[in-house]
């Protein structure tokens, strides 16, 4: 559990290889099938930001982050400094509040 989860722009979030993710919903491993299933279990940082799982798309550079490392890198070490700024405003009981509602277990006792 976090505060804050923030995903870069293209990358993908799942407990499943994409390549296995057919089989778990029936199909087999064509490649139609595979972005079906992709498409179907939420890998996208876009997904995962419309569902409430992270809070922060982070940008890539043009052509994705392993196009120019140092941009990227650049971006990556100002995300966490922003993130900083907005948790400090919180108290302590509303950063708690914050984490049990995320996490679904509901609100502090």
């Amino acid at each position: 559990m976090g505060d804050r989860v923030s995903m870069l722009e293209h990358a993908w979030y799942s407990v499943l290889v994409r390549k296995a993710a057919p089989a778990s919903c029936g199909k087999t491993g064509t490649p139609e099938n595979t972005q079906l299933a992709a498409d179907a279990i939420k890998l996208t940082s876009r997904d995962l930001a419309q569902l409430g799982v992270i809070d922060e798309i982070i940008p890539e550079p043009p052509g994705g982050a392993h196009r120019d490392s140092r941009e990227t890198a650049n971006t990556l070490k100002d995300a966490p400094l922003a993130t900083a700024s907005i948790l400090q405003s919180l108290s302590t009981p509303q950063l708690l509040e914050h984490r049990y509602n995320r996490s679904g277990y509901g609100t502090v006792s």
